[in-house]
């Protein structure tokens, strides 16, 4: 139950601003569930605490990934999603990103395939809009998606997301010729890949 409050709260205060009025706080509390949805020990652990720590994950997973206290329905129901690409807001994008990214395989029906696409979308066009780490871990995690069987028909389908994938592969174009270094150029590679996952 602990567990499952922490989850709640950290949702709350990372994907609805409006709950706290500072994009700080919402960046802290992303960074805090990336790591308490991913810092459960190792695959290869085969200590006693082992089975009980993966348990525990796998519950916490289950809770961020579903029902009013879900993340999905959360970003869904958040109206501005602006506030991710905010100075104050830091790295929240990437943090973001790690968190959908632990939740993917758990969206495995049409229902929450079209609901993170519909967030999928959102998220890369607010991604071209912040910082170029922001940016990479979007389209690094839209990609990851891709390779997901119940998320890809539906992402491919999607002419939304189409157009948000070549968006970002324009605004990552510009960005590395206005500045190009190993960075940009790992975008664009990126931004690629993602369009020929798409098969636009």
């Amino acid at each position: 139950a602990a567990g499952s409050h922490t989850v709640a709260a950290l949702v709350q205060h990372g994907v609805r601003p409006a709950y706290t009025k500072d994009q700080v706080v919402a960046a802290n509390a992303l960074e805090a569930l990336s790591v308490l949805l991913g810092s459960f020990g190792n695959d290869d652990d085969d200590s006693p605490n082992a089975k009980p720590l993966e348990d525990a994950r796998a519950s916490l997973l289950k809770e961020a990934s579903a029902g009013r206290a879900g993340i999905l329905t959360a970003l869904l129901e958040e109206e501005d999603l602006a506030y991710l690409a905010a100075e104050e807001a830091d790295a929240a994008l990437e943090h973001l990103a790690a968190v959908l990214a632990a939740l993917l395989p758990a969206w495995s029906t049409r229902d929450t395939a079209l609901s993170f696409t519909k967030v999928a979308v959102r998220l890369l066009v607010v991604a071209t809009q912040s910082s170029s780490d922001n940016f990479l871990a979007v389209v690094n995690l839209t990609c990851a998606a891709c390779s997901q069987p119940a998320l890809q028909p539906v992402l491919a389908a999607s002419t939304s997301m189409a157009a948000a994938a070549r968006t970002a592969l324009v605004v990552a174009e510009r960005r590395h010729r206005g500045g190009p270094d190993s960075s940009t150029a790992h975008l664009v590679k990126r931004a690629r890949r993602l369009l020929a996952k798409l098969a636009v």
